[in-house]
């Protein structure tokens, strides 16, 4: 992915290179998505840049001023918890 200057991004996590992405082919300001997220342009310039991650409460702004929805998701099944032993007044009994 490359910015607005030509520079070249290392080691983005591949949600900001979305965004950023997302940004340049719409041809959106740095400063337009700022000020629509609440933050200020050199905050984002640093989620940008990957020197600093935003907080889950920035994503979300960010996520949703660009028209994405964050949606969480398991990457497999996932078996139920092994059934615990515990005793109850003396007795064993297998937690359901």
């Amino acid at each position: 992915m490359r910015h607005e200057r030509g520079i070249e991004a290392l080691n983005l996590h591949p949600i900001i290179e979305c965004l950023v992405e997302t940004r340049l082919a719409w041809d959106l300001s740095v400063s337009d998505i700022a000020a629509r997220m609440g933050s200020s342009y050199f905050t984002l310039k640093r989620y940008e840049r990957g020197a600093e991650f935003p907080s889950g409460k920035m994503l979300l702004k960010w996520v949703d001023v660009l028209g994405f929805e964050l949606v969480l998701r398991h990457k497999k099944p996932t078996a139920l918890p092994r059934r615990r032993t515990i005793s109850l007044n003396g007795t064993l009994s297998r937690c359901r």
